[in-house]
């Protein structure tokens, strides 16, 4: 049967280990290994071991440090003087990282380097300080030993407490009394408790109305007296006996014009006589009200104020042939003969314009659907002209 899931490395090892025991246990080597014997050999419930803890802090041990400050100079490190502190006593050793390119120094060092306080432990090619910057020793540890103890004196140590001491009691922030805390301190004036609302509401209705019992049996009832209300006196009118009346009995002067003894032209309707224009001249032409111009082309216009021809002296001469067939068929209105012209050919029709035609047509009666339809065709003129011989 094949595995069904991946092996460890583990777990493969001890596969392998119960197969060599298998085989030694075997009385002959087996020709051929088949699916059976690594299914009998696999382990079974395998479970892995455990891996072994390994600590991240980093062992530092004196050894560790006492040999790098042995180590000679790398020319591929910073070239900066690092230092560390053990047992209250200092080892100098150069400093482990890399170089910047065209540089002696890393880049912390460098920063430092080109600071105001520069390197305080300089560089390990140059001879070691023994005082920093504000002028104490450094306790290196190769220094003289009676200086090393004189570091160690100065140092400070954390005082030892005495368990046996009696504990300091502490004090109130307010009365500054032992025993007690600011918060159960005796002296302090506790707030009242706050009554309930029930109890408070209570006694406010309790006090008003024993406050209006009171005022009502003490208080007695006095009348509301009402005050007059004092007349403002009015001025009289005095009226000056002086003015002399107008005789209506008002007092008052009559107001008078001034006269003005200036001569006045009067107003006149006359007028330029010249400025104004001649009226038109009335007149009947066979029985037919029209008017005229009195000077000039004598102009003459009809009732309604269009013009309609020229006055030669002795008849009108008509702007146009439907003008003379309109006065035509008044005069036939108005007398019952047939004034007509009789010698009014299609040729004279066709001269005449076709505004001119349809009012002729309209005015013998023609049907006004009759003059459009003829006024549609591709030749209005020729149709009203026929419209019109037609209707004769």
């Amino acid at each position: 049967m094949a595995p069904q899931k991946k092996l460890s490395v583990a777990e493969a090892q001890q596969w392998v280990l119960n197969a060599i025991a298998h085989l030694e246990q075997l009385p002959e080597d087996p020709k051929e290994l088949t699916q059976e014997f690594f299914d009998e050999t696999r382990p079974v419930d395998f479970k892995e071991p455990k891996k072994p803890r390994v600590s991240k802090k980093k062992s530092s041990t004196s050894s560790d440090i006492s040999e790098r400050s042995e180590e000679g100079y790398d020319c591929m490190r910073c070239d900066a003087r690092a230092s560390k502190k053990q047992k209250g006593m200092r080892f100098d050793f150069q400093c482990s990282h890399s170089k910047l390119d065209g540089e002696c120094f890393c880049k912390n060092h460098l920063r430092q380097f080109n600071s105001s306080k520069g390197l305080e432990l300089g560089k390990v090619t140059e001879e070691r300080p023994t005082h920093w910057a504000d002028g104490k020793a450094i306790a290196w540890h190769d220094a003289d030993p009676e200086l090393l103890e004189t570091l160690k004196k100065k140092t400070k140590k954390k005082k030892e407490v005495d368990p046996d001491a009696p504990k300091k009691q502490r004090k109130c922030g307010l009365c500054g009394e032992v025993g007690h805390t600011k918060r159960t301190c005796p002296k302090v004036d506790k707030k009242p408790e706050s009554p309930k609302v029930e109890e408070t509401v209570g006694g406010l209705l309790s006090e008003i109305v024993d406050k209006v019992v009171s005022e009502e049996t003490l208080v007695p009832e006095t009348p509301v007296l009402e005050s007059p209300v004092p007349e403002t006196p009015q001025p009289e009118l005095k009226v000056d006996e002086t003015i002399e009346d107008d005789g209506k009995g008002t007092g008052l002067v009559p107001f008078q014009l001034e006269e003005d003894d200036s001569n006045t032209e009067p107003l006149s309707d006359d007028s330029d006589d010249s400025d104004e224009e001649e009226d038109n001249i009335p007149f009947l032409y066979q029985g037919i009200q029209y008017e005229r111009e009195p000077s000039g082309d004598q102009t003459v216009f009809d009732d309604e104020g269009d013009t309609v021809g020229k006055w030669n002296g002795e008849e009108i001469t008509f702007l146009s042939a439907s003008l003379k067939l309109e006065h035509a068929k008044k005069v036939t209105a108005i007398s019952g003969i047939d004034s007509t012209p009789k010698s009014t050919t299609s040729e004279e029709l066709l001269e005449m314009a076709k505004k001119d035609l349809r009012k002729m047509a309209k005015s013998y009666g023609i049907s006004e659907d009759d003059i459009d339809d003829a006024d549609d065709t591709d030749d209005p003129k020729v149709a009203l002209v026929k419209l019109i011989k037609d209707f004769k």
